[in-house]
């Protein structure tokens, strides 16, 4: 098995976890368990789903970056060595840049997760809704 299929089942999987744990948080805290219930669990657990994907590619674009470095260099301050890692916030920037290019995540399957679970939850308003009158 290649590196790229094994990462793209890791994600589905880690996919559906997080968004097990989420659905059944949100439809036990609400202890609704009506169609609307189900509604609200897949609703939250497919944006959660969806939201994950686009965190990590907002990461990826080194949005982050300069805060991250400030970071660094404030706890680097406190160091008693004073050795530097990176000289200046270009070398910073250069090596997470490499970093990223080698190593790149598989996103796609908690778009699918996501919007499949968004779309159960709307498929379940519209028997929702449809019961009703």
């Amino acid at each position: 098995m290649n590196e790229r299929r094994k990462k793209t089942i890791i994600s589905f999987l880690l996919s559906l976890l997080i968004s097990g744990v989420v659905f059944v948080i949100v439809f036990f805290a609400r202890r609704n368990y009506l169609i609307s219930g189900y509604c609200d669990a897949f609703f939250v657990s497919g944006i959660v789903s969806l939201a994950i994907p686009v965190f990590i590619l907002l990461i990826r674009t080194g949005s982050f970056d300069v805060l991250n470095y400030g970071m660094y260099r404030f706890f680097e301050s406190f160091k008693k060595d004073k050795e530097k890692r990176w000289d200046s916030a270009l070398d910073y920037k250069n090596y997470f840049g490499e970093k990223r290019e080698k190593n790149k995540p598989v996103v796609y399957p908690y778009f699918i997760i996501g919007f499949t679970l968004f779309l159960v939850s709307i498929i379940l308003l519209s028997i929702f809704y449809s019961s009703i009158n």
